[in-house]
């Protein structure tokens, strides 16, 4: 018995490979600094503060590649502050603007070099005592425990301080733009947003350098480039999951077998087996008279298509090369079909006559057209 397959079974082992090593990828090889992102859901994520930010009347957005933002928007960017070991060593040939872009990402650094304003938030908090630049921005940071109080260009803001943590959050000049520097980003995470005032805080320091309904970009880069589908827009990259989700798919169901099962399959019958099962059911229920009219008309028809020659051809007018025998049993039979006193053994003779002569008509006539 045999199945029928629509792709080669190792499509679906192709599948079930690609879909193993991206498994191993992500939990045999775990990020060594896990990296807060809007997508993630758990603890160190950020999905809740994107949430919250929407909620309270600003318009969201991410940022994933090293792109130009839009001047008009404040950009929120979450730094870790990796070990002195392990971050970057400060080269003395360092540019300034190198320099920038390594302590802030480049979108941020870029952003701020063009006057746009940006706040940074550090994880985790490591140096509590942090002081305020100025000039030429006019920074006011309470050494009290209990508040700080931030004054940029007569706007003012008062919110409440977290426990133990002076000089939260200062403002500086960078470039042509404006920075506030958070030095300590965790109440922003999924774990701590509800927690206490963390949302009271982060809402009354975000008000200092975003209004209420103004453009909010929160700068995921990390210095990824936009690939050629990056560049093309959101619905390319959507096309290319949905025709890889496609393909495995149709990999994985294309490759089980379908269809009905079978067994050899038999040959289709030809002339010889129609006539003769016609034969048979005719001369069962003794209608040798029609037998003879049928299968004569039929043998006419046939070998005048195997002629190439019109349907209304006649017998006479057959060409030399078909056998004089096969013409005489055909018009002997179209005879007996006229007749009611047609015999069945002589009607059964003359139709196995015709199918041997009209057999060795096929098989020796090699110039003649090929049958249809």
């Amino acid at each position: 018995m045999k199945r029928v397959w629509l792709v080669p079974g190792v499509m679906v082992w192709l599948a079930i490979v690609v879909v193993g090593l991206l498994v191993i990828n992500r939990f045999a090889f775990p990020e060594r600094v896990i990296k807060p992102t809007v997508a993630n859901v758990k603890d160190t994520g950020l999905a809740r503060f994107y949430t919250w930010m929407r909620k309270i009347g600003y318009d969201v957005h991410v940022n994933p590649y090293n792109t130009d933002l839009p001047r008009d928007a404040v950009v929120i960017r979450f730094k870790i502050d990796l070990p002195v070991e392990d971050d970057f060593p400060v080269m003395e040939e360092q540019t300034y603007t190198n320099r920038l872009r390594e302590l802030y990402g480049f979108s941020l650094a870029r952003h701020l070099e063009q006057g746009g304003r940006g706040i940074l938030f550090r994880l985790p908090f490591i140096e509590p005592n942090y002081k305020a630049i100025d000039p030429p921005v006019a920074v006011l940071v309470s050494e009290r425990r209990t508040s700080i109080n931030i004054n940029l260009g007569g706007y003012s803001a008062t919110f409440q301080n977290i426990v133990g943590m002076n000089g939260y959050a200062a403002l500086e000049q960078v470039g042509d733009g404006i920075l506030a520097d958070v030095r300590d980003g965790t109440p922003a995470l999924n774990r701590y947003l509800a927690r206490g005032d963390n949302a009271e805080l982060l809402a009354r320091m975000l008000k200092v350098l975003v209004p209420k309904g103004a453009m909010v970009i929160i700068d995921e880069s990390d210095g990824n480039t936009p690939g050629f589908l990056e560049a093309l827009g959101p619905w390319a990259i959507s096309a290319a999951n949905q025709f890889w989700i496609g393909f495995f798919l149709f990999a994985a169901f294309a490759s089980i077998g379908v269809g009905h099962v079978y067994g050899k399959r038999a040959p289709q019958p030809g002339i010889t087996s129609i006539h003769g099962a016609l034969t048979a059911l005719m001369l069962r229920n003794r209608n040798q008279t029609l037998l003879a009219k049928t299968v004569a008309q039929m043998t006419i028809r046939d070998v005048n298509r195997y002629l190439r020659m019109p349907s209304s051809t006649k017998t006479g007018e057959w060409p030399a090369r078909v056998p004089p025998g096969l013409i005489n049993a055909v018009a002997r039979l179209q005879i007996l079909g006229e007749s009611q006193q047609a015999k069945a053994n002589e009607v059964e003779a003359l139709i196995k006559d015709i199918y041997i002569r009209w057999n060795a008509l096929k098989n020796t006539d090699a110039a003649g057209p090929t049958e249809k």
